[in-house]
């Protein structure tokens, strides 16, 4: 007498199915992750004419923000690079294009108890200066009707 034992049988179609899908939904979601952070640091590739009273070039924008991410981007801060690039702003236009072009950026250089992983530059800006700094830099932009 023989005994057969069955076992049951699964479908490994399925499960390959499960798995492909939990596999593409991590990488979706990390996708997303990195597309949602770059949005924010695309740069136009004109400088807009709809009405904006814009006092530099695209060219010069892309400068004075790549000035500003080096003054902040490490364990210490350029503050003069930093007033000097923001005195430079004649309207109001002027610090929202900037803004525009600086985008979001990561931190690159970081310090060994500096959480900051990066941001928009109004975020940069808060967290590299402190009180006095700031209130400097709000005195700057005041004069352009803006504060941050």
């Amino acid at each position: 007498m023989e005994i057969q034992i069955q076992t049951p049988r699964l479908d490994i179609e399925k499960a390959l199915y499960v798995i492909a899908a939990i596999v593409g939904l991590i990488f979706i979601v990390k996708l997303i992750k990195q597309i949602s952070y770059k949005i924010g640091s695309e740069i136009p590739d004109y400088v807009p004419s709809t009405g904006m009273n814009l006092t530099y070039n695209r060219d010069t924008y892309k400068t004075m923000a790549n000035q500003l991410y080096n003054a902040m981007n490490g364990c210490f801060t350029d503050e003069s690079t930093i007033y000097d690039v923001l005195k430079r702003l004649k309207t109001k236009d002027d610090w929202i294009y900037l803004k525009r072009i600086f985008g979001k950026r990561k931190a690159t250089k970081r310090c060994l108890f500096d959480s900051f992983k990066g941001g928009t530059l109004e975020e940069w800006l808060y967290e590299d200066l402190d009180r006095g700094e700031r209130r400097k830099v709000n005195e700057i932009l005041s004069r352009i009707g803006v504060s941050i």
